[in-house]
């Protein structure tokens, strides 16, 4: 897939929105599954490492151009934003809430990107559509998470929920942040350099948890390593790659559309696997979340140039 240079293609941008929607929809399930079986910092440390270290080598192997400090910083930065505040607060509270509710209330991400986007000098205001498309996709999600807030039987710890939101709103940041910092041109030294760092500081997380002195290492079970093995080779490796490339391409609020069909994907495969309640309201919110999806790219179809620092260079 090419690029035009006007900006990314319309397969490009389906191919990236696809991937990301499926992958990361399947992740807060593996996410449930390995904290079941090991402490959420460490399992994020060990997944995130790995990650890293293999997107590394394959840059070196590749021969791709190495980053230079200011992008190398660039990359960490984002990396802790996503990382450590998103993917910390998530794997941290689905130790109490059900895999498709962690999904649900991180799909108030879009949401809080245009509120920081509108705030910000200079930066880009939504049109009409997207922002009634985004206001659209909530309401789908209130459809969804209102039955089990009601009901108080499925909506968990409020400080869980009250940590969730402070996790969409750091992948927020993350997601604005990414558009005006120098990043490496390589898809895989940025994406390698943001999971070493935000694994990193996930490690020192749980070290002042005291999680590695409780970890019994024979006593995790295989299931928990094998979602930690999905959530390393797929949730991080492609599906983070996707998602670093959709936030340098595309508009912030297309960027994180993910967020609207995630819940659907992770609803409903929370139901499967995990006899997570799927109710009336459930299907009719995935409706609506889709529709508010179709609202928000369809506002966005001229496609404004990224922010970015003179010193980036955009390689093919």
């Amino acid at each position: 897939m090419r690029d035009t240079p006007d900006g990314p293609s319309r397969l490009a941008l389906a191919v990236a929105l696809g991937t990301v929607y499926v992958i990361w929809g399947s992740t807060y399930l593996a996410i449930r599954i390995a904290v079941q079986g090991m402490p959420p910092f460490v399992g994020a440390a060990l997944r995130f490492w790995s990650a890293g270290l293999i997107l590394m080598v394959l840059g070196a192997v590749n021969r791709h151009a190495r980053p230079t400090r200011i992008q190398a910083a660039g990359a960490g930065l984002v990396g802790l934003f996503f990382l450590l505040g998103g993917n910390g607060g998530i794997v941290w509270a689905e130790q109490y809430l059900s895999s498709g509710m962690a999904a649900l209330i991180q799909a108030t991400t879009p949401l809080w990107v245009l509120i920081i986007e509108a705030a910000l000098p200079g930066g880009a205001r939504p049109s009409l559509i997207s922002s009634l498309g985004t206001a659209l996709g909530f309401a789908g999600v209130g459809m969804l998470i209102w039955p089990s807030l009601q009901s108080g039987s499925q909506g968990g710890p409020l400080f869980a929920q009250v940590v969730l939101l402070a996790a969409a709103v750091s992948w927020a940041c993350g997601t604005i942040v990414g558009r005006r910092v120098a990043i490496p041109s390589s898809a895989l030294y940025n994406t390698g350099i943001a999971n070493l760092v935000g694994a990193t500081a996930l490690a020192g997380l749980a070290a002042w948890q005291g999680e590695w002195g409780h970890v019994h290492w024979a006593a995790v079970p295989s299931s928990a390593w094998w979602a930690l093995a999905y959530l390393t080779i797929f949730g991080s490796c492609i599906g983070f790659s996707a998602v670093t490339w959709l936030v340098r391409n595309a508009k912030p609020h297309i960027a994180t559309t993910y967020a609207f069909v995630n819940p659907a994907v992770a609803v409903a495969l929370g139901a499967l696997f995990l006899h997570e309640p799927l109710q009336a309201s459930t299907v009719g919110g995935a409706m609506v979340i889709i529709l508010a999806v179709t609202m928000v790219i369809l506002g966005s179809r001229k496609r404004t140039v990224p922010l970015q620092p003179v010193t980036m260079k955009e390689r093919g």
